[in-house]
C-alpha cells in the first residue's frame, strides 16, 4: 500500500523537513495537518531541499518524491499498514484539479488513486448532465429561472417521473413538448424530489405508514396473556380444542382465588416487541378492572383504558364507544359479532378457534395487524 502526502513548500521547510531529520516514528498533530496521521521512516540526512526526484531512495520506508507543481509534491511511504492517508485540506483549493488526477503506480499493478472519500464530480456522465441542464433551461424559459425552487407536492414530481419512465419503457426516447429526452425529465424530477426533502419537507404528501396507524383495541386473555397455558398448568389438563371444553370450568373458578390466578398469568408477548400502542383493552375477565390494571402495569404493557364486560356479554357497544378501528380477540363468537357490527376484528390463532376459516383475518401475533397495514 502506498501512502501519499501533499503539502506546500513552506510547510515542508518549516514543519515536515525538520521532523523527517530527527524522528523514526512521528505523530503529526491536528494543529497543522489533521488528515495525514502517521509517518514511518528511519533517521537519514536529506539530500534535497524540496524538489529532488529521489528522496531517501535507499530507505525501506520512504519511496519517491514526485513534483506535481512548483508548490506541491507527493511523498510515498511504502507498505505500512498503520499509515493512514487523507488529502490535506489546507491546499485543496490550490490543487484540486491536480489532486484528483494523482496516481501512484506500483510495478506490475494498476494505478491507485488517493481521492477516496471525496466527492468526485468528474465521474458524472457528461451527456446525461448536459441533457439534465437542458431540461432545467426549458423549465426556466417556460416558467422562470427559480420557479422549481418554490416547491411542488412530492406526488406531482413522482407522477411526472413515472410518466417519463413509462414512455421510455415502451420505446419512446424524446418528449414531444420539450423535444428533450424522457430520461432527462425523469432525472430532473428526481433532482427536485431530493432537493425538496431538504428545502420543502412540508410538500411531502406520500402515504407514510406512520400516518395510517389505526386505533387498535385488544382482548387480553390468549391475546397478550397466556390464559390457556396458565389454566392447563394449574389443573393438569391438555390444551382445549374447543371454547366450551369442560362442564366443570365454572365450578373450578368458584373454588380458586381468581385475582391471584389472573395476576400470575404470563404474557404471550414481550411488551417491548409491540409495534404499536393499543387504544384500549376490552376484556371479559371475571375480576375487577383494577386487578387487570395491576396485571397490565406489572408486566409492562401500555397503561391505556381497560373496559371489562360480563362473561358472554357483547363487546360491540364498548368497542364503538372507544372509537377503535380494529379489534383483536381469540373467541370466534366475539370475532364474528364485532365484524357483523362493522368493527374490523382479527382472530388471534388458538387451538380452540382453528376449525373456523377466517382467511386473512387470522393472525398469529398482535403485531401481524400492523404489518398488514405497513404493506398497504
Amino acid at each position: 500500500m502506498y501512502i501519499a502526502y501533499k503539502t506546500t513548500k513552506e510547510e515542508f521547510e518549516s514543519e515536515l523537513k525538520p521532523m523527517l531529520l530527527k524522528c523514526s516514528c512521528y505523530f503529526i498533530n491536528s494543529e497543522w495537518s489533521s488528515h495525514f496521521q502517521y509517518i514511518f521512516l528511519n533517521r537519514k540526512e536529506m539530500d534535497c531541499d524540496f524538489v529532488s526526484k529521489e528522496f531517501l531512495s535507499d530507505n525501506k520506508n520512504i519511496g519517491i518524491l514526485e513534483v506535481h507543481s512548483k508548490t506541491h509534491f507527493l511523498l510515498y511511504a511504502n507498505k505500512h499498514e498503520d499509515v493512514i492517508y487523507e488529502e490535506n485540506e489546507s491546499t485543496e483549493s490550490e490543487t484540486n484539479n491536480e489532486a484528483s488526477n494523482i496516481e501512484v503506480k506500483e510495478e506490475g499493478s494498476q494505478a491507485l488513486r488517493y481521492n477516496s472519500g471525496k466527492t468526485r464530480y468528474g465521474l458524472i456522465p457528461d451527456y446525461a448532465l448536459n441533457e439534465l441542464a437542458k431540461v432545467f433551461t426549458f423549465g426556466a424559459e417556460k416558467y422562470s429561472d427559480d420557479n422549481w425552487r418554490k416547491g411542488l407536492p412530492f406526488s406531482n414530481c413522482l407522477d411526472s417521473l413515472e410518466r417519463h419512465i413509462k414512455k421510455f419503457r415502451i420505446g419512446q426516447d424524446i418528449d414531444e413538448e420539450s423535444g428533450l429526452h424522457h430520461l432527462a425529465h425523469a432525472m430532473a424530477n428526481c433532482a427536485f424530489l431530493m432537493e425538496y426533502t431538504i428545502t420543502h419537507p412540508e410538500k411531502d404528501d406520500r402515504k407514510h405508514p406512520y400516518l395510517n396507524i389505526p386505533k387498535i383495541g385488544l382482548d387480553i386473555d390468549d391475546v397478550i396473556a397466556d390464559f390457556c397455558g396458565a389454566y392447563c398448568e394449574k389443573f393438569g389438563v391438555p390444551t382445549p380444542k374447543f371454547w366450551s371444553f369442560s362442564y366443570s370450568t365454572s365450578e373450578s373458578f368458584k373454588n380458586m382465588d381468581l385475582e391471584e390466578f389472573y395476576m400470575n398469568i404470563k404474557p404471550k408477548i414481550n411488551p417491548d416487541d409491540l409495534k404499536f400502542e393499543p387504544t384500549c383493552y376490552i376484556t371479559s375477565r371475571p375480576i375487577s378492572s383494577e386487578a387487570t390494571k395491576a396485571w397490565i402495569e406489572k408486566n409492562g404493557f401500555p397503561c391505556v383504558p381497560i373496559y371489562t364486560v360480563d362473561v358472554n356479554h357483547s363487546k360491540v357497544d364498548v368497542a364503538r364507544e372507544s372509537g377503535i378501528d380494529i379489534f383483536i380477540d381469540d373467541k370466534f363468537d366475539n370475532f364474528a359479532e364485532l365484524n357483523k357490527a362493522g368493527i374490523c376484528t382479527f382472530l388471534m390463532d388458538m387451538p380452540h378457534n382453528r376449525r373456523f376459516d377466517v382467511a386473512y383475518k387470522r393472525i398469529y401475533s398482535v403485531n401481524d395487524v400492523i404489518n398488514k397495514f405497513n404493506k398497504v
